[in-house]
């Protein structure tokens, strides 16, 4: 079996939506300086890094971790799209890509892989992001009904220039009556529509009462 990476490590130079709220590492013990162990701490910003979004970060009482039992994080039937926007504001280039799918497609978690060459560290990956259309998270819904996540290699669902949109798509997709949680800023650079998957199992940052926490995400492939 191959297994492939699909997040990102955390260091002080992830980029965040906005450009603040930045991870700060520190070392409160070194042996350098004497100490018995090395000890260091971590500021963490919850969604920073390849993270997920709860309901709760949109609603007052969506749900959050612990609502969720530990087999939902097991994703048997990935579904990959590959898009080339028009714009930062994703929407009938998705549409049009999702309308190829077969109907009765089974899929349980989406992967929208937006093609572009932005470098993740530059500017440009948080003020120009790519986001999606509120009308998106219906559309799935209805195309796809068993789906449980979306994830997407943008740093937001939210696009920066589009800020109002985006409020209105994290609203859409996290309504506590039907979520589709978020992943945000996952690392898609080395699968494609080519590519088999087996599973994927996304590994939350086991932190409760929370709208938000990192995660890891594992590909097993055929």
């Amino acid at each position: 079996m191959e297994f492939r990476l699909l997040s990102y490590s955390l260091d002080e130079e992830t980029p965040t939506y906005g450009n603040k709220n930045r991870v700060k590492i520190s070392s409160g013990k070194s042996l350098a300086n004497g100490d018995s162990v090395n000890e260091s701490s971590i500021d963490l910003p919850l969604h920073s890094g390849t993270h997920i979004d709860f309901p709760k970060h949109f609603y007052l009482d969506g749900q959050t971790l612990q609502d969720y039992p530990v087999s939902f994080w097991v994703y048997n039937s990935p579904l990959l799209v590959e898009v080339e926007a028009k714009n930062l504001l994703l929407k009938d280039e998705v549409i049009e890509k999702l309308n190829r799918i077969p109907e009765g497609t089974q899929a349980d978690i989406l992967l929208i892989k937006v093609k572009n060459d932005v470098k993740r560290h530059s500017s440009t990956f948080w003020k120009y992001n790519y986001g999606l259309h509120p009308d998106l998270a219906q559309y799935i819904r209805v195309r796809l009904p068993d789906i449980r996540s979306l994830g997407i290699n943008s740093i937001s669902l939210s696009s920066f220039q589009h800020r109002n949109e985006g409020r209105k798509a994290h609203l859409e997709f996290l309504s506590p009556e039907n979520p589709i949680l978020i992943i945000e800023d996952m690392n898609l650079s080395n699968i494609s529509v080519r590519t088999k998957f087996k599973k994927i199992i996304v590994l939350p940052l086991q932190v409760n009462n929370v709208d938000g926490v990192p995660v890891s995400i594992l590909a097993e492939l055929y």
